[in-house]
């Protein structure tokens, strides 16, 4: 995904109470112009491809689940293959 946007880490200021779904959301208002349509669909607001974000070691399944100030989200483009 790093490829795509150019960048390898961003930092968002999200409102206190925010979850998953408030990070996604800023990610696509602040890469909207560098996401291609491989990573990003633009007409539902959502990744292309299955993509999974982990905090530490953990996955987050949920993305009503909450996150706290200074959380660290990496996100992992799904490859199959065999």
């Amino acid at each position: 995904m790093s490829d795509w946007i150019g960048m390898e880490q961003a930092d968002f200021d999200l409102r206190e109470g925010a979850v998953l779904a408030d990070l996604l959301a800023e990610i696509f208002n602040a890469f909207r112009e560098k996401s291609p349509e491989q990573l990003w669909n633009h007409e539902h607001g959502a990744f292309a491809r299955p993509v999974r974000a982990f905090t530490g070691e953990s996955p987050i399944n949920d993305t009503g689940a909450p996150l706290t100030e200074g959380q660290e989200v990496i996100f992992c483009l799904m490859l199959a293959g065999g």
